[in-house]
Order: C-alpha cells, then sequence, then structure tokens
C-alpha cells in the first residue's frame, strides 16, 4: 500500500513542477492578452465585481483573477506575477482532473497518475499560458470537472459547474454542450431504462443555457456569431499533422501513444459506459481540431487542448499497458517511468525554449520589452492624466494599468498609423478631435516621419522609447 501512495505523491509532485515550469521560468507575464486581463481586474478591483458582468464576456474569471491578485499580495507577488501564478495552477487543476476523469474510465490508478503527467507538459495547453489566455484556462477546469460528474450522473453538481463553465469562457462552454449533446443521445441510444429522464436533462439544460444568454448576457451570441463568421473560410498555416510535430518532431511520440492507447483500449480494455463516453470525447476533440470541419483560422489552436487531453488519457493507458508486458513490479516501474519521460521529455524541453525565447525576444513581441519596465514610472511622471496617449505599439496598454487614457492606431481602422504620412493639419485636426495630448513610440520601434514634424515635442528620450507632446 505505501508503495502505490509514494508514487501517486511522486507523481503529483512531478505534475505541479511541469504545471508551474513557466512560473518558476518567467518573471513577467508572456502575451498581449495579459493586458486585457489586468485592465479588466483593475476596474472591477475599483468598481466592484458586478461590473465583471458589464465589460466581459468571461466575468468570473476576472473575478477569480481579483482575488488570486488580493491573495498573493500578502506573498509580496505584484500582480503580474499573480498573474502567471493562476494561470499555471489552473493548468496543475487541469491535469490532477484528468487523472480523476481517467481513473474513472479505466479503474486504474496507474493510467490516472501517467495522465496527470502528460497533461502537465502539454505543448498546446502550455500556449495557453504563454499567450495569456487566463479565462480559457479557467473554462478547462470546469470543463473537466463537468465531464467528471457527466460521466458519474450527478445531475445537479453537473448543472452548477456547466453554470460556472459558462461564466469562465464560452468556447470551452460550448465544446462542453457539444460533448454532452453527443454523449447523451449515445445514452439514448443504448440504453432503454432512463431515456425520459435523460431528455428531460438535455431539455433543461438548453433551455437553461440559451434562456439564460440572451437574458442576461446577450454579449456571448454576438462573440460567438462574429468568431464563426469572421473567421470562416479562412485557412490556418499549419495543418493537423503539423501541430504534432510542431518545433520538435520527438512530440510525435505523446501522440503516437495516444492513438495505440485507443485501438489498444478497444481491444483489451472492459468498455464500461464511461469508456464508451469518454471516446466519443476524444473523437470529438480529433475532429474539432481540422480546420476544414468549422474552416477557423484564429481559434484552430484553442480547440487543440481538448485532443491533447484526451490523447494524454488513452497514452497513459498505452504506456502502463505496455510496461504490463513485463510480470515483475520493479521492471513495470523503470518501464513506466521510461515511457514516461520519452513522451514528456520532447514537450518539457519544447515549452522551456519556447518559454525562454519568448522572455528574451522583444522584437517579437511577445513580452513587454525591458526598457519599458525600467522606465515606465518616470514616463508617466511626465503625463497629464486627462490626456489620451497615442501610439502603433500595444504596449502602450501598459499605462492602462495605472489609470492613464490611451488608444492605438488601429482604433481608426489603421488610418491614422504614425508610420504614415500625414500633413501636419491633420494629424493636428486628428488629434485635437479625440484629445490626444502624447505620442509614444516602444523602445521596439524604428522611428517615424512624423518625429521629424514640429507639431510635436520630444519630452522623454531614454533606451529608445521616444515620447512626445503635443504642440496645439
Amino acid at each position: 500500500m505505501l508503495g502505490p501512495i509514494f508514487v501517486l505523491l511522486l507523481a503529483i509532485g512531478a505534475t505541479f513542477y511541469l504545471s508551474f515550469q513557466y512560473f518558476f521560468l518567467a518573471d513577467f507575464p508572456i502575451g498581449q492578452d495579459v493586458l486585457y486581463h489586468m485592465n479588466r481586474v483593475l476596474r472591477v478591483e475599483s468598481e466592484g465585481f458586478f461590473k465583471a458582468f458589464d465589460f466581459s464576456i468571461y466575468p468570473l474569471s476576472v473575478i477569480m483573477l481579483v482575488f488570486w491578485h488580493k491573495f498573493l499580495a500578502f506573498f509580496g507577488l505584484g500582480i503580474e506575477r499573480s498573474f502567471i501564478f493562476a494561470e499555471c495552477f489552473y493548468l496543475f487543476l487541469i491535469s490532477i482532473l484528468t487523472g480523476v476523469v481517467s481513473y474513472k474510465v479505466f479503474k486504474d490508478w496507474r493510467v490516472a497518475v501517467v495522465a496527470m503527467i502528460l497533461v502537465a507538459s502539454s505543448r498546446w495547453i502550455n500556449d495557453y499560458l504563454r499567450i495569456g489566455l487566463m479565462a480559457e484556462l479557467l473554462g478547462l477546469v470546469f470543463f473537466m470537472l463537468a465531464l467528471f460528474f457527466l460521466l458519474e450522473k450527478r445531475w445537479f453538481l453537473l448543472v452548477v459547474t456547466i453554470i460556472l463553465l459558462f461564466l469562465s469562457h464560452p468556447l470551452p462552454f460550448f465544446v462542453f454542450l457539444a460533448t454532452l449533446s453527443i454523449i447523451v443521445f449515445f445514452w439514448i441510444f443504448s440504453k432503454k431504462g432512463g431515456k425520459w429522464r435523460v431528455i428531460l436533462f438535455v431539455i433543461l439544460m438548453l433551455t437553461l443555457g440559451v434562456g439564460t444568454v440572451y437574458l442576461f448576457w446577450p454579449q456571448y451570441i454576438r462573440t460567438v456569431l462574429y468568431y464563426f463568421h469572421y473567421y470562416l473560410g479562412q485557412r490556418d498555416e499549419r495543418a493537423f499533422f503539423h501541430y504534432m510535430i510542431d518545433y520538435d518532431k520527438r512530440r510525435l511520440i505523446f501522440y503516437a501513444l495516444g492513438f495505440l492507447g485507443i485501438v489498444w483500449s478497444l481491444v483489451k480494455a472492459k468498455k464500461s459506459q464511461k469508456f464508451w463516453s469518454f471516446l466519443i470525447f476524444a473523437v470529438l476533440s480529433i475532429s474539432i481540431c481540422f480546420k476544414q470541419y468549422l474552416g477557423i483560422h484564429y481559434l484552430s489552436f484553442r480547440f487543440y487542448a481538448y485532443f491533447e487531453i484526451a490523447m494524454a488519457v488513452f497514452g497513459a493507458f498505452a504506456v502502463v499497458h505496455l510496461s504490463n508486458t513485463f510480470r515483475k513490479w520493479p521492471l513495470i516501474l523503470l518501464s513506466v517511468l521510461l515511457l514516461i519521460f520519452i513522451a514528456v521529455y520532447p514537450n518539457y524541453w519544447t515549452n522551456k525554449d519556447i518559454t525562454n525565447w519568448q522572455l528574451s525576444d522583444y522584437a517579437a513581441g511577445h513580452v513587454l520589452p525591458l526598457p519599458e519596465r525600467n522606465n515606465t514610472k518616470e514616463i508617466e511622471a511626465k503625463i497629464n492624466r486627462k490626456y489620451v496617449i497615442y501610439s502603433n505599439s500595444v504596449w502602450v496598454l501598459w499605462f492602462k494599468t495605472d489609470g492613464f487614457l490611451v488608444r492605438q492606431y488601429w482604433n481608426y481602422g489603421n488610418k491614422f498609423s504614425l508610420y504614415k504620412i500625414k500633413n501636419d493639419d491633420e494629424w493636428l485636426s486628428f488629434f485635437s478631435k479625440n484629445n490626444i495630448g502624447y505620442v509614444y513610440f516602444s523602445s521596439i520601434e524604428p522611428l517615424a516621419e512624423i518625429e521629424k514634424s514640429q507639431i510635436l515635442q520630444l519630452i522623454f528620450d531614454k533606451e529608445n522609447i521616444r515620447l512626445y507632446e503635443i504642440k496645439f
């Protein structure tokens, strides 16, 4: 008994380390989406929790981040590090919940242990962290929890979790609705008993979901329609197979184990209703990765997390049963550890390499450049808060976290890019009309023609950061 407990604790430790790898490597969050999350958090902190429902389609995620910010402040973490910690903690929960679900499907604690580790090292779920998709990560937590309650048929807890999922992020919510619908139809046609109860439950869920959306959060409908309309017909630059070999071709081992696990489980596993239900989720997760099904460009990689979770569970099944070919426990344990290492190492190294690259390559635009971080307070001291700061750079949005008014050129349909040639009168008219008092150039931006204009007065110039005051 002590052996399995020790292995389980060791696996949880490994899962924790892999989940928090980004936190250990980064002292500042990667990704431009972080800016928008932080601005919403600061608005909620100043205006109250209910404001999260007014300006966000994932209010629960914003409210949770407020709590993380307040809680971790006691340990000396600023909002930037709190954001990273929250994302990593969500990945840890997703990994643990995947282990729980896999145990319910296969009734084997070893499968659960391996599945947890494989999910924590996932290449594409770790990309959620680096991009800053905090809300979707929380959505994935509730997605896995809802999947667990669905397999266990705990209806009340499932309803509660679906509501929390709905408030976390729309994409995992709609993926779960698709999963729920297909699994329920499978139950209806495969089991005579309880048919009407299941039908009633589906009707209740659909009514609750759609009714709540239309009555209280119509912006969800607009957002979903926008995604499916705007990106319909566009093509992604990477095909399904390319996702499997992205950055390191050895990553294909992970997926090979997953597909082997699917085939092997169909032959060897005890095929309970839970097994068939999870297999339905796995098939759906594979299907939505193919761009030709939905034609979605921007969202394609966001569907990939579900596929990696499914592959982790079936890959864990393959690892355990490959190891079972040995008859002695020491050899079984050694083979499990070897197979885990072979599957995890390429992802682990890829995640580490990408993280270090994005943290250091400021020109790529993934992380706020060091000069900006070092000089923000000095710049803010020169700015009158009643005027707007205008810029081409997305990094101007960091000033919003301290309450400054900012705009980017794409707010105006790219018409007023600072790198487009216009005469001084046009620029002055534009600046005056939009209450713009300052023009900001990031440290990574080249010299623009407008910087030679007499209508701009340079008030800050350090480490290639240039801040101009407009002379009206």
